[in-house]
């Protein structure tokens, strides 16, 4: 039986709804334009970093010998440890929809392999975790607000990753307003140097040296690439919530309509009850 109490509670929170809508619009808005032309930049950017990579093969392998890196498939100036990381990116609360859920699990499966090791952002995807995988699983956490980059916080994330031989970031890319779908990056160190690769290859000149721009890349572009995906994945929940909260604005405009009408209907029993009574006791008094 429906009540003024369940209208008003329905109500109650279809403006709740609005309101996260709203808000996460206005974020998604205000983020959208740059995250977008910083995605094309630094695409382009990694491209031309591998095409490096690629077109002086040759000479690189002269650099790992000379570096006492012989046999090794890496081109790295910095320690790193041979392992492989995989690192989730998810959020500190829900309401963003199935967006977390989905990155959640191409992570866990990547995971589960056993061939890498755990790195979770955010406390909702360390809840996610513990639920499946047990307390006693081994897992590096990190906090980080959903809302900005807090570069502190993010230091400290990059110096626990950057000495994995090769980092897999698991994060929410956003597509369109009403499309946001799971993904994952590679950050390694390893050259490609396979036929068609070499085939494609466009020659560069370095200045001052081959060594100089690549322990320059290396150092600096890894930290550019995953500051992106952090900001790609804000920008993935919030469209991601605005559809989330509008699909809930729709369901409980439905039950608002059904409890109307529910409560309509018991309105004019109660009536047709009462009516009921007076034209009974009117008969028995004659």
């Amino acid at each position: 039986m429906a009540t003024n109490n369940e209208v008003y509670r329905l109500l109650h929170l279809q403006s709740l709804t609005q309101l996260y809508s709203q808000v996460a619009s206005g974020r998604m808005k205000k983020t959208r334009d740059s995250v977008l032309s910083s995605r094309t930049y630094l695409d382009e950017l990694y491209a031309v970093f591998n095409q490096v990579r690629t077109n002086y093969a040759d000479k690189v392998k002269k650099l790992s010998k000379s570096r006492s890196l012989t046999g090794k498939k890496s081109v790295t100036f910095l320690a790193h440890n041979g392992k492989t990381v995989a690192c989730f990116i998810s959020a500190n609360t829900g309401l963003y929809g199935s967006l977390i859920r989905e990155v959640f699990d191409q992570f866990l499966k990547e995971v589960r392999s056993g061939q890498v090791e755990a790195t979770i952002i955010g406390k909702l995807g360390l809840s996610m975790f513990k639920t499946i995988m047990g307390d006693d699983y081994p897992v590096t956490y990190f906090d980080f607000p959903d809302d900005e980059i807090d570069k502190e916080s993010l230091q400290k994330i990059l110096i626990h990753l950057v000495p994995y031989e090769q980092i897999d970031v698991y994060y929410g890319q956003f597509i369109t307003v009403f499309r946001q779908k799971p993904e994952s990056f590679p950050l390694s160190s390893k050259v490609v140097t396979d036929e068609k690769a070499l085939k494609d290859r466009i020659s560069y000149i370095f200045e001052p040296s081959l060594e100089a721009v690549l322990q320059h890349f290396e150092k600096e572009i890894f930290a550019t690439l995953f500051e992106q995906k952090v900001r790609e994945n804000q920008l993935a929940k919030y469209a991601s919530r605005v559809v989330a909260m509008e699909q809930a604005n729709t369901r409980i405009d439905n039950e608002i309509g059904k409890a109307t009408i529910r409560m309509r209907l018991e309105y004019h029993r109660v009536i047709n009850r009462s009516q009921l009574n007076q034209l009974t006791s009117v008969l028995f008094r004659k």
